[in-house]
């Protein structure tokens, strides 16, 4: 292990097992909806590893991957001490288990391990399939615009729609102990879907109105002139954008589902993610020689689409049967809407003025929607903070 590289791959393996031993610490957080220790810890190993990593690649002579190993090994013990702290008496039930002093019953839970465990490859094959593609048939410029693209991109994702879809599977993964009839049951968590749903969809509009129109100015003003005009980064970042809205209602129509579905209709759901992924694939392989990373971007939504539609479908045609659900329940108040066509229309007017000007429309536009939506959809935020009330009570 006498290479820098072998001994920073050493590290970061190092790092996901104590990454591993905490995901336990983190599913019973998330069970109980402490999401304050969530934000705390992952800030602190964050921060941590920003700072290990910096003092390390600026301060000392070791190897660059070296820096960034150390930084990701005190990122993953971060994550395991404080969750492991916060959490002493699971740790002491752990402790117990594996010394064999309590028992389990494996069976049921084995099973449902090997259910998500498969759901989870397919995603991994999904998200990975991708830059398979972009190796096989794409070229280095391609692979560097798609790289830039992609991060920037999911930074959106990953802060804002991926805690939210924690939470909308939390919220309907516990079991309800009221003494409401089942059909009661059902009904009140079709108006939690649909009040979850309403926010998701405004969340992406934010982002797939403005991304296409400001996707330049943004590259320009984080990464320079340079990649401003290199070919495909621009267009590349607006087709992202849109797809943020098909990732967000995507995105929770599937927390709700895996949170309700038995067994053998989350098989179902496997089956279904594996064919779009491999249709992903295949339309990946077709698109990016011609329309280059754009091309992607363009599968990866088409594949999201077709997920969303068979999640949708279970949704309402098999869980939400006989209740009354209509498609205006998950559409936003109409002014919220027209604030939204409003916003694109003006900034699709200023997009051919002055950078200035672009950008306090922006700035206007969206604080338009955002009163709007304070005003007219007051009663979906209201319900969404007792949701998350009423869960941390449960």
């Amino acid at each position: 292990m006498d290479s820098p590289y072998a001994q920073a791959v050493a590290y970061y393996g190092f790092s996901a097992f104590l990454e591993l031993l905490a995901e336990p610490f983190y599913i019973r957080a998330q069970r109980r909806s402490r999401f304050r220790l969530r934000f705390v810890t992952e800030t602190m190993a964050t921060v941590l590893r920003s700072l290990v990593t910096f003092y390390f690649v600026n301060f000392t002579e070791r190897h660059v991957s070296l820096g960034f190993a150390f930084g990701q090994l005190a990122y993953g013990v971060t994550i395991l001490i404080c969750y492991a702290i916060a959490q002493l008496d699971f740790a002491y039930i752990g402790c117990a288990l594996f010394l064999g002093k309590t028992k389990v019953k494996w069976g049921g839970t084995l099973r449902l391990v090997q259910t998500f465990s498969t759901q989870a490859l397919l995603k991994l094959f999904l998200a990975e399939g991708e830059k398979g593609v972009l190796l096989m048939v794409g070229n280095a410029d391609s692979q560097g615009v798609y790289g830039l693209v992609s991060s920037l991109g999911s930074l959106f994702v990953r802060i804002v729609l991926q805690p939210f879809e924690e939470i909308a599977f939390v919220a309907f993964s516990k079991k309800n102990n009221s003494q409401t009839t089942k059909r009661k049951k059902i009904e009140n968590e079709a108006k939690v879907f649909a009040t979850l749903m309403r926010v998701s969809g405004m969340l992406g509009l934010l982002v797939a109105v403005h991304g296409p129109l400001y996707s330049e100015l943004a590259i320009r003003l984080l990464y320079g002139k340079q990649w401003a005009d290199t070919k495909d980064v621009t267009k590349s970042l607006g087709a992202f954008s849109v797809m943020v809205l098909i990732l967000a209602l995507n995105g929770t129509s599937e927390a709700y589902a895996h949170a309700v579905m038995k067994p053998n209709e989350l098989n179902g759901s496997n089956v279904a993610l594996l064919s779009t992924s491999l249709l992903n694939i295949i339309m990946s392989i077709y698109l990016q020689p011609r329309v280059g990373p754009t091309g992607l971007i363009i599968s990866n939504s088409i594949s999201m689409c077709l997920r969303f539609a068979y999640t949708m479908s279970f949704v309402v045609n098999e869980r939400f049967r006989g209740c009354k659900l209509t498609m205006a329940t998950f559409f936003p108040h109409h002014v919220v809407c027209l604030a939204f066509i409003g916003s694109f229309v003006t900034t699709s007017v200023t997009s051919k003025l002055d950078m200035w000007t672009h950008i306090l429309a922006g700035f206007v536009s969206v604080s338009g929607i955002l009163m709007s939506i304070l005003f007219y959809e007051r009663n979906t935020l209201t319900n969404i903070v007792e949701l998350k009330t009423r869960r941390k009570m449960d």
